[in-house]
């Protein structure tokens, strides 16, 4: 949780935090290394439910939605970030540190969901990342 304050940097157990004002706008930012980074802006309006459902809906069922046409793992652990993003696999330190590889295969893909992520699955699955399919 952050607190609603424009004064600075905020710690958290991941990357350090900060609110700004931007307009009639909040911007809750991350720094990553030295960079501060746009995760998303926000009013203090309140919101409907039914923007909150509606949002729900599109980012799960809509035809054009980034989730229904990539392949997306993340997770935050303590000494950094690990994410897979179709067929790659980035990870990314405390200090800002990135490290990248390509996932070559179906097997690899299983292989590291297991190692990063905790997942297992039956012998036998396979996942197409519809944007990014495995060669032949």
């Amino acid at each position: 949780a952050l607190r609603l304050a424009e004064h600075g940097e905020q710690a958290t157990p991941h990357e350090p935090r900060r609110i700004v004002r931007r307009g009639d706008y909040f911007v809750h930012q991350v720094r990553i290394g030295a960079e501060w980074g746009d995760v998303y802006q926000f009013t203090s309006d309140e919101v409907p439910p039914i923007d909150y459902e509606i949002a729900n809906w599109y980012s799960n069922k809509h035809p054009r939605s980034h989730f229904q046409h990539n392949l997306i793992a993340t997770r935050v652990l303590p000494e950094g970030r690990v994410a897979i993003f179709n067929r790659d696999l980035t990870r990314r330190t405390r200090d800002g540190a990135v490290h990248k590889q390509e996932i070559r295969s179906p097997e690899e893909l299983l292989g590291l969901l297991a190692e990063h992520f905790g997942l297992h699955f039956s012998s036998g699955t396979r996942f197409d990342p519809p944007a990014a399919p495995w060669p032949h």
